[in-house]
């Protein structure tokens, strides 16, 4: 079973301690590509 989390990732950016892990993008990149394999 693979769970994913919709999260406030705007309110989550006004966090200077996880802004910048959180911006890079990686774990949209990752959910999109995990999305499309479970979709096959």
């Amino acid at each position: 079973m693979i769970a994913l989390e919709d999260l406030n990732v705007a309110g989550m950016l006004k966090n200077d301690r996880l802004a910048r892990h959180i911006a890079d993008g990686g774990w949209g990149t990752f959910r999109a590509l995990l999305r499309r394999d479970i979709c096959l």
